[in-house]
């Protein structure tokens, strides 16, 4: 599978930063200040399957979608920062059904843009 760039959602583009190895898999955006308002990091899976997420280490808030291998979002929700929490106190957000994908955005694009659960991705 090509890994893609970009991600276009209801007409809206965001560029990508793609994790899909082990390490960035589970970093993610941690110890950063921002991702750019047309950004977002996006998460490809081994397989589909139920994917858990938490912010370990994370400075902002950020709005994930849980995506199915055929581009259609799942489930939507915003992540929240827990600065100083230990790990076992973070708060887990499990996807809703098994998903291929997971996109994370700045917190609040996905309500401004009106971006809904069964809204498809088309990936480039």
């Amino acid at each position: 599978m090509d890994l893609p760039d970009t991600a276009i959602i209801g007409g809206v583009s965001f560029n990508l930063e793609v994790a899909a190895a082990d390490t960035t898999l589970a970093l993610g955006p941690s110890n950063r200040t921002l991702l750019g308002q047309d950004s977002g990091m996006l998460f490809v899976f081994p397989e589909e399957d139920a994917a858990t997420f938490w912010m370990r280490d994370m400075l902002f808030d950020v709005d994930v979608r849980f995506i199915d291998r055929n581009g259609s979002i799942v489930d939507i929700q915003t992540m929240r920062t827990q600065r100083g929490a230990w790990d076992d106190q973070l708060t887990q957000y499990q996807s809703t059904g098994p998903v291929l994908f997971a996109l994370e955005i700045n917190a609040g694009l996905a309500e401004q843009f009106g971006f809904q659960p069964g809204t498809v991705i088309q990936f480039e």
